[in-house]
């Protein structure tokens, strides 16, 4: 623009999908790779865990860069939201919720946890990175996203949500089976072992219809 000076760029959230997911995709692939470790599985984990990031980059990641004067005007102190509850909005808290469940099941696929309380400082971490990028590129670059205090609890909540309800799927037999072995670096339970458990759980119970019966003969 004519007697304007600084930088006005846009980019589509599809584009930032796209890239973030290919370059994920493609460093998991060669991590799996080199460590002998590529199997089907692990392979359709680390499609499904790349996709959800790549969604996750969508909404949260700035699809603007402004400087000069084009870059917002309002003093950097100004930019986040820090007072809990302030300004809330049901929608917003929801979606926020709602974008992290997918991380909470995912997270004890890809490793070990220990308990739900992992799980949140997972997810607040998650969250805390998040909205520091937001309010720096916000300050930097004015980049359009809004720091919001809110939005760690609503995060972590999510988190949280996602893994109960992974540990109740994971109830189901054979979702729990479908489960085994896609976590990289453990091995996949084979056929071999499969049968093996259940000749385990078979044996003691024709042992104690022998016992009943013996007493009869």
């Amino acid at each position: 623009m004519n007697g304007m000076s600084g930088i006005f760029l846009e980019f589509s959230a599809a584009t930032v999908g796209v890239v973030v997911a290919a370059v994920l995709v493609t460093g998991w692939v060669l991590v799996l790779w080199r460590r002998r470790d590529l199997t089907a599985r692990r392979l359709l984990l680390a499609g499904v865990t790349s996709c959800y990031l790549a969604g996750v980059a969508m909404v949260t990641v700035p699809l603007q860069v402004r400087t000069g004067d084009f870059g917002n005007l309002i003093p950097w102190y100004e930019r986040a939201h820090l007072v809990p509850l302030a300004g809330l909005d049901t929608t917003t808290v929801v979606l926020n919720i709602v974008m992290t469940v997918p991380a909470g099941v995912l997270l004890p696929l890809l490793v070990e946890v220990r308990g739900v309380g992992q799980v949140a400082r997972t997810g607040l971490a998650l969250s805390a990175v998040i909205e520091s990028m937001q309010f720096v590129t916000d300050v930097l670059i004015s980049g359009g996203r809004t720091a919001d205090v809110n939005d760690l609890a609503a995060n972590t909540l999510g988190a949280v949500l996602g893994y109960l309800l992974y540990r109740a799927l994971t109830r189901v037999p054979v979702i729990a089976c479908l489960a085994a072995g896609g976590r990289p670096g453990t091995p996949a339970p084979s056929r071999t072992t499969t049968s093996r458990d259940a000749e385990s759980s078979i044996v003691p119970d024709r042992h104690r219809s022998g016992a009943a019966t013996a007493p009869g003969l």
